[in-house]
């Protein structure tokens, strides 16, 4: 059984009294078991050496992300003003669990068969099979990721994979990053195979029904490269109904659309990443010949009333006592507030633990009709792991 102590710091501009927060909240003694740290930290605790400081003090590894739009609320941790900065370090300890974390090589080009070495290598320190994924992968536009999920699931039999794509703008000089053990990496993923967590998944997603535009066919795509669309220049289409502009995209600020493969999985909200030479544009999922399209802007009472849904979800959930929350950012930007949703989650569980921050892409399964989990990518969706 997994059992967790939080603990977090506000001293990004003093590494060594980092540490000495964060150790001082936690009760090593306390580990019941192996123990493993979930990290997400604001960026400027990676340039000062905070993040560094503190993973060289703890007697465990440690892989994490950062992030903005951090909210806490641990065991006995008082929660503080969403918005800080801020690192916040989730260990996760118990007797019969086990530990893998691990960082890949660089992901370009050949992201699929760096992804597999990572797993190939993580898979016989476990040493038993793995009942959770916890994937921190950085955003790749050529790499959907939902192309993830499908690695992922053949290496592992579809063992469930909950986790975050790494928003790849700057803040305060520093790229947004993937950690581990105290490093650092733009360009790797860091994955951590657990065995012996049970969680409860829960996930919550804009759908067609928001949109408000007539269905649009795609005459030519290649993975998540949309290349036409009604027989026509991708972006030039895009460009004429007013889902782009003729400048730069931004992934922060891309307007969302919906694509249905028709592979059953229905309706699925994507992001436009950037336009690419000749007018393709790449995009947040893989896009097939085919796949219908509907393009549209959410609102602000429709992104809300989602969140009520999700946090509606999570309140019916017995025996859960913390949980990992993610939110993509896409959503803050359509509610002008990136705390907004903090805010609400802060007021609806007063008594449970919880990590939130913001992602450009969400991992986390899905159950079928019978009970089964089954892994997806989501976008512009609010996703949480319970435990």
């Amino acid at each position: 059984m997994i059992e967790s102590q939080s603990a977090c710091t506000f001293s990004f501009d003093e590494p060594q009294k980092a540490a000495e927060e964060i150790l001082g909240q936690l009760d090593l003694t306390a580990l019941s078991g192996p123990a493993v740290g979930l990290m997400v930290c604001t960026p400027e605790f990676v340039r000062s050496g905070a993040v560094r400081a503190v993973c060289q003090a703890l007697p465990f590894e440690v892989i994490g992300c950062t992030a903005e739009g951090i909210a806490f609320a641990g065991e006995s941790q008082d929660r503080f003003p969403e918005g800080s900065l801020v690192l916040v370090l989730r260990v996760l300890t118990g007797r019969g669990c086990r530990f893998a974390p691990g960082v890949s090589d660089f992901l370009r080009p050949e992201t699929e068969t760096r992804i597999e070495e990572l797993y190939s290598r993580l898979s016989p320190r476990l040493g038993v099979p793995a009942d959770f994924l916890f994937v921190f992968q950085p955003h790749i536009s050529e790499f959907a990721g939902d192309r993830t999920v499908v690695v992922l699931d053949r290496l592992s039999g579809g063992v469930p994979l909950f986790g975050a794509v790494v928003r790849d703008e700057a803040s305060g000089g520093v790229p947004r990053t993937i950690i581990f053990n105290g490093e650092a990496y733009h360009d790797r993923m860091a994955l951590l195979l657990i065995s012996g967590m049970e969680s409860r998944f829960d996930s919550e997603s804009l759908t067609v029904s928001d949109i408000r535009a007539r269905p649009i066919m795609v005459t030519a795509s290649e993975d998540n490269k949309l290349i036409g669309v009604n027989n026509k220049n991708a972006a030039s289409f895009m460009e004429n109904i007013g889902v782009i502009s003729s400048g730069k995209i931004s992934v922060v600020s891309a307007c969302p659309i919906m694509v249905d493969n028709h592979d059953g999985e229905g309706w699925k909200v994507c992001a436009i990443y950037r336009r690419e030479e000749g007018g393709a544009l790449r995009c947040g999922v893989t896009i097939l010949p085919g796949a219908a399209l509907r393009v549209g802007n959410f609102t602000q009472d429709e992104v809300l009333q989602s969140t009520r849904n999700f946090i509606g979800k999570i309140k019916k959930n017995t025996g859960v006592k913390n949980y990992f929350i993610i939110s993509c950012f896409g959503r803050s930007v359509v509610l002008v507030d990136i705390n907004k949703e903090a805010e609400m989650i802060a007021e609806e569980l007063e008594e449970t633990g919880y990590l939130f921050f913001h992602a450009a892409g969400e991992f986390c399964p899905v159950y079928d009709g019978n009970g089964r989990t089954v892994n997806r990518f989501f976008q512009y969706s609010i996703i949480s792991a319970g435990y």
